[in-house]
């Protein structure tokens, strides 16, 4: 078995960690880190994207994008001429922040109706793309998002990574992890944080910011709230563990969401979260997290302020099980079986 992912896959933690399993259990990978390596078309049996709204569209101008989308409609053309078996796994149902909204969509609808086989990492996704993308739903099938226990170094204690930071033994922290973009929801946890008064509640925000305008905000609001420390920058993987150990829960304000890895990753550090109460994330971690309605500041704070009444011990318990259901080994089985599904 042969497959030729059309990216690097060093790239990301997910892609990583899903090819090195799949290459446990034999299949052969190629990867695209040079522009020669789109050659490997033509050894793969199975060519499988991911994200493909990169694939669509460019920051650099129209122009650009128009390059960058007739080179993937050709390639996929190419591909189907060339008897390969096309495997999408649509992390985001919609592309998040399009740039050319009506040709993301199309583009979306052309790579949906080629493929030979989608993957999505929920039952909501699976119901929400045949409904959005009129796609048969047998031909959608549901493999999750695995975890990262044991991925990254865990072997701080919170009181060391509280000290790290400077942060007090007896304070209440919840920290938000992962990329800063609009639809991630800061400007909702700004509002929110705005409103408490707590003075044993601080709140630790690490990530890069993608928007300048979100960036000025996280600015401003550190200056303002008193227990507050921003890393707005890449955080090395040595470095993960002072964060999520330091912290009491993870917030994750999402304004909408299909998978979410951060989720997964609090999960393996065993830290339950605050988060919207949607469909995609209830089914992964049900009642093992704290809920509030989506993009209400008043039900997010209620959320912040009961959290450090509740049983977080017990809780993160919980999330820590429903984790380890997400193992690598089962996702890349389940990938394999469906690989070998198309190719007959």
């Amino acid at each position: 078995m042969r497959v030729f992912v059309p990216m690097d896959i060093s790239s990301h933690p997910y892609l990583r960690l899903l090819y090195s399993n799949l290459r446990d259990a034999g299949v052969k990978c190629y990867d695209l880190k040079k522009i020669t390596d789109i050659l490997n078309v033509f050894r793969a049996d199975i060519i499988h994207f991911h994200w493909i709204e990169f694939f669509l569209r460019s920051s650099k101008g129209f122009l650009f994008t128009l390059l960058k989308f007739s080179s993937y409609l050709f390639f996929c053309l190419l591909a189907k001429f060339l008897k390969k078996r096309i495997v999408i796994t649509l992390h985001n149902i919609k592309p998040h922040e399009p740039i050319y909204p009506i040709l993301e969509h199309f583009g979306f609808l052309f790579s949906l109706r080629i493929a030979d086989a989608i993957i999505v990492h929920n039952e909501w996704s699976k119901e929400e793309a045949s409904r959005i993308y009129k796609i048969e739903e047998r031909k959608i099938h549901v493999i999750p998002h695995g975890n990262f226990i044991g991925y990254y170094p865990n072997e701080i204690s919170k009181v060391d990574a509280r000290n790290k930071l400077k942060i007090p033994k007896e304070a209440f922290v919840i920290l938000y992890f992962g990329k800063i973009r609009k639809y991630k929801g800061l400007n909702i946890l700004i509002s929110t944080l705005k409103g408490i008064k707590e003075s044993d509640i601080w709140v630790v925000i690490c990530g890069k910011p993608e928007d300048e305008e979100i960036k000025d905000d996280l600015l401003k609001f550190g200056k303002t709230f008193k227990n507050c420390i921003l890393r707005l920058n890449y955080i090395p993987d040595s470095e993960i563990q002072v964060y999520m150990n330091a912290c009491d829960v993870g917030v994750l304000p999402y304004e909408e969401i299909t998978t979410s890895g951060t989720l997964l990753l609090f999960a393996s550090f065993k830290r339950t979260v605050i988060v919207p109460n949607l469909k995609s994330i209830k089914e992964v971690v049900g009642e093992a997290a704290i809920y509030y309605t989506p993009g209400d500041v008043d039900d997010l704070k209620r959320a912040i302020i009961e959290s450090k009444n509740k049983n977080l011990g017990k809780m993160s318990k919980m999330i820590f099980k429903k984790a380890l259901k997400y193992n690598w080994k089962n996702i890349a089985t389940k990938t394999y079986q469906l690989y070998q599904k198309v190719r007959k």
